[in-house]
């Protein structure tokens, strides 16, 4: 299986990152850390990331863990229900236009 690493290399790159985190958990920075690194030899020129809804399976999931851990996020995981919410769906939105704005449209000629 090809990783994102083979197929970024060289190429400039936007991340959009959604995770079930709480924007202020104090996990959240090193994981958004290893997003950028799975990326590496990329030329990353934005980079988003928000607050998304946690699937009900990934929760049973976590919730089974042995890591207590694990355990604890699939506890949170409930909290995350209805996200993204609208404020972070125009965060997005003004992202991608920015995002947009910033690269040359491809077959537009």
């Amino acid at each position: 299986m090809k990783t994102l690493v083979t197929y970024a290399a060289g190429k400039k790159l936007a991340m959009f990152v959604t995770h079930g985190a709480s924007e202020g958990q104090e996990d959240l920075p090193p994981w958004l850390e290893n997003c950028r690194q799975a990326a590496t030899g990329a030329d990353i020129i934005a980079f988003f990331n928000c607050r998304g809804e946690v699937d009900q399976n990934i929760i049973d999931f976590l919730l089974k863990n042995d890591d207590p851990k694990m355990r604890e996020f699939g506890r949170k995981g409930p909290e995350s229900k209805g996200q993204p919410d609208e404020a972070r769906l125009r965060r997005a939105r003004t992202w991608v236009k920015d995002v947009l704005a910033k690269v040359p449209q491809v077959g537009t000629d």
